[in-house]
């Protein structure tokens, strides 16, 4: 055998001539088999599988032991809280983790939901400017949550401006909640029609190759099928936000509009298209189900607590609960009673005002409004009632201590 066929065969499967030629030149045919590079592309994918499914195993693990844990904290609490709320039903079976996650702030490289951010806090803003040019009496009927009984004080701007920050913040999760699933849902189609029109590119390619080298082209075939299925098995980290949002009427028409003008820098058309999405939220009902609407099955995903991954407690989620009801209330009165346009506002105005608040933002009403102030009034007595215990905990790698729900930096105290 000469070097130069030893060099093919050792290369491709070290396979040995077979037949001679008989010609006067005395060359040998060889033929070389891929069998060794099959056999180790099979083994390097039922290495993936294996991976894969003991992943998957995990994770599965994993969550069943979170819903023992929920089960057992909601069975043994004795304030009802978990009961009232409905978490543990409404989240049962679904990867908190992913649901919390997908509520979280903008990052820096989300330049869209950024700009969302910055036309949620104009507008907030743009909502407590007006709030100095409405009628005292305007104002105390805005804060009751009573439907025929106007409360002592007035709503008024906060006390300082990081309060007003921080109220604001959990209204950007609950937009870039919305916006992200958007986002999801277009980048699903177009992987959807990107991998369609692979498959369709990939069967042309494989009958081409297979007509001229019938075992090469099969590794190479082999190779970016496993691809494509190591891709498809990846988890999907918004199957259940996309499967749990109860989109109702034109909300997600409304959501689409803003997300794609977010493209452009546009701020007017931002807080435009924002005041329209929000008001589909508010000013809406429930029904029999306050989980038919979008803004209470987000604040359900906001009683995740992700660092612990748990669900928070009455004392831990009330103050969240009060951000997200002054900022409801500035947004509402803002939309019902623009403050560009206070001048030419009168009884006719005010009469609108009342109806619409009667019969979205007060107790009873049957609105996402009335499921949060139920709520609050239920967590704001539990916290009354039982103190302060079980406000300070450790977290599960034993790193982080919590007060009320906050992180503390131990070093400060060494």
């Amino acid at each position: 055998m000469d070097q130069k066929a030893q060099g093919s065969g050792s290369a491709a499967a070290d396979v040995p001539a077979i037949f001679d030629t008989g010609s006067a030149v005395g060359r040998r045919r060889y033929f070389t088999v891929q069998a060794s590079h099959t056999s180790a592309l099979s083994e390097q994918q039922a290495t993936v599988d294996s991976l894969l499914d003991e992943w998957k195993s995990t994770q599965e693990r994993v969550e069943q032991e979170a819903q023992v844990v929920d089960a057992e904290v909601a069975k043994n609490d004795r304030t009802g809280w978990y009961n009232r709320t409905g978490w543990p039903s409404h989240l049962a079976n679904r990867n908190r983790r992913y649901l919390a996650a997908a509520i979280r702030l903008p990052e820096k490289n989300e330049t869209k939901l950024q700009r969302a951010a910055r036309a949620v806090e104009r507008a907030v803003e743009q909502g407590v400017r007006g709030l100095s040019t409405l009628a005292r009496e305007t104002r105390r009927w805005l804060r009751s949550a009573k439907r025929e009984e106007v409360d002592q004080r007035p709503l008024a701007r906060l006390q300082n401006i990081e309060s007003q920050q921080r109220y604001t913040g959990y209204l950007v999760m609950f937009v870039c909640y919305t916006l992200r699933i958007i986002q999801n849902e277009e980048e699903r189609e177009q992987q959807q029609q990107n991998d369609s029109d692979r498959e369709h590119s990939e069967e042309e390619s494989e009958s081409d190759e297979m007509s001229d080298d019938e075992s090469g082209s099969g590794s190479d075939v082999s190779l970016t099928r496993a691809g494509s299925r190591r891709e498809d098995e990846r988890p999907d980290h918004f199957q259940d936000a996309r499967e749990m949002f109860p989109w109702q009427g034109a909300q997600k028409e409304l959501v689409t509009s803003l997300w794609q003008r977010l493209d452009e820098a546009n701020e007017q058309e931002h807080i435009s298209s924002l005041f329209a999405v929000l008001q589909s939220f508010i000013l809406t009902t429930t029904g029999d189900n306050p989980f038919t609407s979008g803004l209470i099955h987000f604040l359900a995903v906001l009683g995740i607590d992700r660092e612990m991954d748990r669900l928070r407690t009455a004392k831990s989620y009330s103050y969240m609960l009060t951000s997200v009801v002054y900022c409801v209330r500035v947004v509402a009165v803002e939309i019902l009673l623009p403050s560009s346009e206070r001048e030419w506002q009168g009884d006719e105005q005010r009469a609108y005002f009342l109806n619409e608040r009667k019969q979205y933002l007060v107790d009873g009403s049957y609105s996402p409004m009335s499921e949060m102030l139920s709520l609050l009034a239920y967590g704001k007595a539990i916290g009354l009632n039982t103190g302060n215990a079980g406000q300070t905990q450790w977290s599960q790698d034993g790193k982080q201590f919590y007060i009320h729900g906050r992180p503390v930096v131990i070093q400060r105290f060494q």
